[in-house]
This record gives C-alpha cells, structure tokens and sequence, in this order.
C-alpha cells in the first residue's frame, strides 16, 4: 500500500476512468462476458468498493455471468472454468477463475453473486470488491474525479 499515491515501481496503470456517478465511485460498464458469452451491461455501473468481498449485483446480470459454473467449484479444475472479462469504457479486465474462485480454508467458492431479494429501483450497479481488486489495485483520485487500475510488472 502507498498512501498517498500509487506503486509505479512494481505495477503499471491499466488505465484511467472518469467517475460517472460520485456517491459510489461508479465507472460506465460497457459489459461483463463468461468466456466469449458477452452480456450488455451498459445500463449498469461499476462500484468499486474495497469493503464488498464478492463480485455482486442484480440477478438478471450475474446469473448470465456464472451460468454453468457450480457454486461450490471443484479447486482442482479450475483451470477448465472460463475466464470472465469486465469491459469498463472500453477496457477489458480479464479475471481467471484462479481469480474469481476463492479458496477459503480448503473449500472452494465462487466470489459472485447476485444480490438476494428485491432490488430497489434504480440500482443498476456491478459491485466490484475484492474479488476484482487484488488482481486490479485501484487508485481513487479526488483531484480529477477518477479512478485508476494496476496490475503488477512481470518479473
């Protein structure tokens, strides 16, 4: 962690996003894909969120995302899972199952969900928690209303 600032030494930037929606750190989301099924998800908005665990948001966007993948995977088959690509203004995130498939005490989970019960009106948000920013730290800029992503160097 580097406060303030971001670790240029052993990540690089990705990219810079503008916030769309200030309350929640929102980013435009362009779509979500499991594999190569891609899912329109521009009535949706990113949050990036470091106190949500999972990937979470409403059903009728995640369930097309974890269609086909058991919720208890099998952590010696991850690698047969498809990886899932987050496009934020045009930018793809690409997340492996090594990735989105938390392996808690010996137990394999899947790290997204959707959100249980009624959504209220109006909430067309992805929540990205840390499912998606320990492959992605991001950097919340207030000076210019942005958020940026890293991914670590290659050695």
């Amino acid at each position: 962690m580097v406060v303030p600032g971001m670790d240029s030494e052993n990540y690089t930037t990705v990219q810079k996003h503008a916030v769309v929606e200030q309350k929640y750190w929102a980013l435009k989301l362009d779509s979500v894909a499991q594999g190569s099924t891609k899912i329109d998800a521009s009535k949706y908005k990113a949050v990036i969120d470091s106190g949500t665990s999972l990937l979470v948001g409403p059903k009728e966007l995640v369930d097309p995302l974890i269609k086909g993948l058991p919720k208890q995977p099998d952590c010696s088959k991850l690698d047969t899972y498809p990886d899932m690509t987050f496009t934020i203004d045009g930018q793809d995130y690409v997340l492996t199952a090594h990735d989105y498939v938390l392996n808690i005490q010996g137990q394999c989970l899947l790290g997204v969900q959707a959100l249980p019960g009624k959504i209220p009106a109006g909430f067309n948000y992805l929540i990205m928690g840390d499912v998606f920013m320990r492959k992605y730290p991001a950097y919340f800029d207030l000076n210019d209303n942005s958020v940026s992503f890293q991914v670590a160097k290659t050695i």
